[in-house]
């Protein structure tokens, strides 16, 4: 899978509307109300469309999320989408939900959007071919103040610490405000397609080595090999961690909530909020307080939250504009597990869903998968009620597992689902 939990790369999603769910579900009475997707890739090793991680997760009675990757031209991407078409009527599959995500390596937030046209340019061809719109939606990500270049300069010269703010609250008011102006000039020009928000995670409360630091044995690891590591230095001012979605959607825009990437937020607001940090007086004050997104922002010193994030409340003030959400079994952002007599770092993220009483095949340390799956049945029987109580009704699993194909990932896959079923069923 091509994403990036951490909000590393842009990422943009796209969805076509449904018109029976019941023809691929194997829970008709529960899929009326919800739709689950499962993330899935169409391009092939010879760089052409392949329909084979769509089939398979067909087969597992899930519909497919499309993977769109971001590293095509605009003819080629063309190319793709018209084998796709043409495959998706042969197969007969016209009354599916699909989902499809496409990277870019623009942002909303950025000067220079022609990466994000170029992808809402390449959905447009692709709906003008058919006879009715095959997509209806995209989500995606908003951006950040820094690039990872200009944060590492930064904090090379100033020797901030890897929580420590690297722009005030003027800058990132200026972003703020350039990402919901962008953001509203492409929906005007592109108002076919629904534009959709998505949450990113608050990707400076912890660390893992860079990727020239990741041990050998981790690489050649089949859940672990592909993870994408974080560097030590993180942009600190992604747009829609938190509150900052709230003021988006009251601007008319809809959002989809990434529940791993709400725990980080959650996580690390119980830590950095104004309560806990009272000996940081330099937050205090109106000039420092950026009101939307209920946050303190001065240069050198970390973000603080007015107040501790509270799941439901936050969600409540979504209600009516959750049009989707995604799902990993990720508990804490790093974790230590055991290898060799010695602890080493792992990210827990696209981890699979594993509930008390799972097989956890990834987490040599029993103890710490029993504590994980305790957390996560916690965390899913907090977040999904919420959602479903603010109006969500569709959830992609996001879950890494080896080359996203085969027997290990089927597995996985099918493990998530009963445990989100389970959770669903007793709503």
């Amino acid at each position: 899978m091509i994403k990036n939990c951490y909000g590393l790369y842009n990422l943009f999603e796209v969805v076509t509307y449904t018109k029976n769910l019941k023809t691929i579900t194997n829970d008709p009475q529960l899929m009326e109300e919800w739709e689950l997707y499962v993330a899935r890739g169409i391009v092939g090793k010879d760089e052409g469309f392949s329909s084979e991680q769509i089939e398979e997760g067909l087969a597992l009675g899930l519909m497919p999320q499309i993977v769109l990757p971001g590293r095509f031209s605009k003819e080629e991407l063309k190319a793709i989408l018209d084998e796709f078409y043409d495959w998706m009527h042969g197969k007969d599959l016209d009354n599916l939900t699909l989902k499809v995500t496409a990277h870019g390596r623009g942002e909303i937030a950025e000067l220079d959007t022609s990466d994000v046209e170029r992808t809402l340019d390449t959905i447009c061809y692709l709906n003008d071919k058919s006879d009715r719109a095959i997509i209806g939606e995209v989500v995606f990500h908003l951006g950040a103040v820094h690039t990872h270049e200009e944060e590492h300069k930064i904090r090379a010269k100033n020797h901030y610490s890897r929580l420590d703010c690297t722009f005030d609250i003027s800058k990132y008011r200026e972003v703020f405000k350039r990402a919901l102006s962008r953001l509203s000039e492409l929906r005007e020009r592109y108002n076919g397609i629904a534009l959709v928000i998505e949450n990113v995670g608050q990707i400076n409360f912890d660390v893992a080595p860079s990727r020239a630091e990741i041990p050998e044995f981790t690489k050649s690891d089949s859940r672990w090999g592909g993870t994408r590591w974080l560097p030590r230095e993180l942009q600190l001012g992604d747009v829609g961690c938190g509150w900052d979605l709230v003021a988006l959607a009251k601007q008319g825009f809809d959002v989809c909530i990434d529940v791993e990437h709400l725990q980080q937020t959650v996580e690390y607001s119980n830590v950095f909020n104004v309560q806990r940090q009272l000996g940081s007086l330099v937050w205090f004050g109106q000039g420092n307080y950026f009101e939307e997104g209920r946050i303190y922002i001065a240069e050198g010193k970390p973000i603080l939250y007015k107040e501790e994030l509270d799941l439901s409340e936050f969600i409540a003030e979504l209600q009516g504009n959750i049009r989707i959400c995604h799902l990993g079994g990720q508990t804490s952002m790093i974790f230590y597990d055991e290898y060799n007599g010695r602890r080493v770092p792992r990210i827990g993220s696209h981890m699979p869903i594993y509930f008390p009483g799972d097989e956890n095949p990834y987490v040599r340390d029993k103890v710490l998968a029993e504590r994980m799956a305790r957390e996560c049945k916690e965390w899913f029987y907090e977040v999904l009620p919420a959602l479903h109580a603010a109006g969500c009704r569709k959830g992609v699993f996001e879950i890494e597992v080896g080359s996203q194909t085969g027997p290990e990932w089927r597995q996985a896959i099918e493990t998530s689902k009963r445990n989100v079923l389970s959770v669903l069923r007793d709503l």
